[in-house]
């Protein structure tokens, strides 16, 4: 992961050192353990983080969750932090909304409308274990009134580009 011609040599030893250095003991909460172990895998899933450390981190999350007794959702849920496609958008807004004289301004807009959207439709199915007609209706409700939006989304983007087009050619 990283280029090793750029790290001081100096540096290099001081990090290799540390493997003679006394044991360090913490007490913290399962929740921090949890928590530390929740942002580990999203960094081991990195595709650039490759390597030694990043194997031996990846050993050591392994024996934390396997040594702990946590219940069998909680075990769960770490087996699926190591699969990007468990990865839910929790609909986290950009700090900073785009220029709106930015072409791709009103798509942006729509396309995040929906995101939100179907993002709350999958934290809906999430804590779910058996389908039900108010979870059915709770997602109905919030994806409905968006259906036709896909459509116009796509319909703007012929829009968009035909504009831009047009004033590139000005």
């Amino acid at each position: 992961m990283t280029n090793k011609s750029k790290v001081d040599p100096k540096l290099v030893e001081e990090l290799m050192s540390l493997q003679d250095k006394p044991l360090i003991t913490l007490e913290v909460s399962q929740l921090t353990v949890w928590e530390l172990i929740c942002q580990l895998q999203l960094a081991l899933r990195h595709p650039a983080n490759t390597g030694a450390v990043a194997q031996e981190t990846r050993a050591f999350v392994e024996t934390i969750i396997n040594t702990v007794p946590w219940s069998e959702p909680i075990k769960k849920m770490f087996e699926m932090g190591w699969h990007e496609e468990n990865d839910v958008d929790v609909g986290i807004e950009p700090k900073s909304d785009p220029d709106p004289a930015w072409d791709y301004y009103e798509i942006h807009l729509g396309l995040s409308t929906l995101n939100n959207k179907i993002s709350e439709a999958l934290q809906l199915i999430l804590t779910q274990e058996k389908a039900n007609n108010e979870t059915d209706t709770k997602i109905r409700n919030l994806l409905s009134p968006h259906t036709d939006d896909i459509s116009d989304i796509v319909d703007d983007l012929n829009l968009c580009f035909q504009f831009v087009h047009r004033s590139d050619e000005l």
